[in-house]
């Protein structure tokens, strides 16, 4: 009977993640590019990512990051700017304002998952699509005066600040 139920949980993990991203490669993929960051990237690194992200950066790639999901009730003020912050880094057209917050925080790399999520992000008033945008520009691998692609794959970018 236990054996089933191991059986039938297995079967159902690898349905939802292929249902969910397609494939199941997408995780390896996602640990790779966390397990080359980890490696190639400076101990003492802060890494720009979404909100959503931030908590498995720091548990795979051992780095630290601007926010994460994880927010303890005393943080809730602090957190809150910095998530406004994330959402301004992605969705701003104006590159300056998007450097000030990569040195704002000290950060050194951007992660960025290829689909990213524009509906858990976008809740600002700012633009969230276009050509113009930070994030439309990453996407597209356009060139960009202060950060440098280091890393990329099939679903995942990382840049380096330069």
């Amino acid at each position: 009977m236990i054996l089933f139920i191991v059986l039938v949980l297995m079967i159902l993990n690898t349905d939802i993640k292929k249902n969910f991203y397609g494939s199941p490669s997408y995780y390896d993929e996602y640990v790779n590019a966390l397990m080359w960051l980890k490696a190639d990237s400076r101990f003492d690194g802060v890494v720009l990512t979404e909100w959503t992200e931030g908590h498995q950066v720091v548990a795979l790639a051992n780095r630290r990051v601007i926010a994460s999901s994880k927010v303890y009730p005393s943080e809730a003020a602090e957190v809150a700017s910095r998530y406004q912050d994330l959402a301004t880094f992605f969705f701003t057209t104006d590159e300056n304002r998007a450097e000030d917050i990569l040195y704002k925080y000290g950060a050194s790399y951007v992660f960025l998952r290829k689909r990213f999520d524009y509906k858990s992000s976008c809740k600002t008033k700012l633009p969230c699509r276009g050509t113009n945008t930070l994030l439309a520009k990453m996407l597209a691998k356009k060139p960009l005066k202060y950060l440098e692609k280091i890393y990329e794959s099939k679903n995942f970018l990382i840049y380096k600040t330069k």
